[in-house]
């Protein structure tokens, strides 16, 4: 499916931040400063991490539903449960694995998380029909009782009701002047000594305009000017 969330545009604007501090960094040890160069492109072909090695590996393409992260192995999937829902099973490494057939009461399925295309179609089979077997919730229980990596998918509204979501504070509240307390995401970035705060709420078209040109240096009857001749 086509992602809901510009993976390059937010991915590179972190990728800005990185290098921006390590540009930072280099001027005080170096003394100069330094002309950063980035793109969507670059940093989107920088995530295929694992997808670039295994092509450049074996010369292979991993193709969609067949290699082992993208739904081709039955220990590392998706899967609807009894009730409709869906969870996710991360059992890349082999103890996770057979935490999972244990769990499911397909033990003898341990030897051969990475068989070939017949016994797979057996696993995947057989492990469908058991999470059919429960609700999300049961298999939550039961699963995270034996030590195996899982976790349910979730719409977004159940995403902001999550106890962990507010614990962490990823949903705060912000006071506007115009409507209210109005909701918006918190910051995944917690610091010990200097705790990050949202000061002010998203500002309103042409807010600051008058702000900003006097910080660019523009005088009072500049910005008089601009305003009568509906510049701003």
């Amino acid at each position: 499916m086509i992602p809901s969330v510009q993976i390059a545009d937010l991915t590179t604007a972190l990728m800005t931040a990185t290098a921006i501090l390590a540009a930072l960094l280099a001027r005080e040890k170096m003394g100069r400063g330094q002309y950063i160069d980035l793109s969507f492109l670059d940093v989107v072909i920088s995530l295929t991490v694992l997808p670039a090695a295994s092509y450049f590996a074996e010369g292979k393409l991993p193709r969609p539903g067949r290699w082992w992260l993208n739904g081709g192995y039955p220990c590392y999937n998706v899967y609807e449960t009894k009730d409709g829902k869906y969870i996710t099973i991360g059992c890349v490494e082999e103890r996770f694995w057979a935490n999972l057939c244990r769990a499911l009461g397909v033990v003898d399925f341990v030897k051969y998380q990475y068989a070939g295309d017949d016994k797979l179609k057996e696993m995947f089979e057989a492990i469908r029909s058991i999470f059919k077997s429960r609700s999300l919730d049961e298999w939550l229980r039961v699963l995270s009782k034996e030590d195996v990596p899982c976790g349910p998918v979730y719409e977004l509204d159940k995403v902001f009701e999550d106890p962990q979501t507010l614990y962490r504070k990823m949903i705060v509240e912000v006071e506007c002047p115009a409507v209210g307390k109005v909701k918006q995401l918190g910051t995944p970035l917690k610091f010990s000594e200097t705790p990050c705060e949202i000061r002010s709420p998203p500002p309103r078209l042409g807010e600051h305009t008058e702000q900003i040109l006097r910080w660019l240096g523009y005088g009072e009857g500049e910005i008089l000017d601009m305003r009568e001749k509906g510049v701003i």
